[in-house]
């Protein structure tokens, strides 16, 4: 039970992450169309 907690954490950080990756390389395509 406590092992699960980290695991879930971590991957919400790492899509969180991705996300966010993901949005600033969107954003950066959007300025220079």
């Amino acid at each position: 039970y406590q092992d699960k907690y980290p695991k879930i954490i971590s991957f919400l950080v790492m899509k969180g992450i991705f996300l966010l990756e993901k949005f600033r390389l969107w954003s950066v395509e959007r300025q220079f169309k």
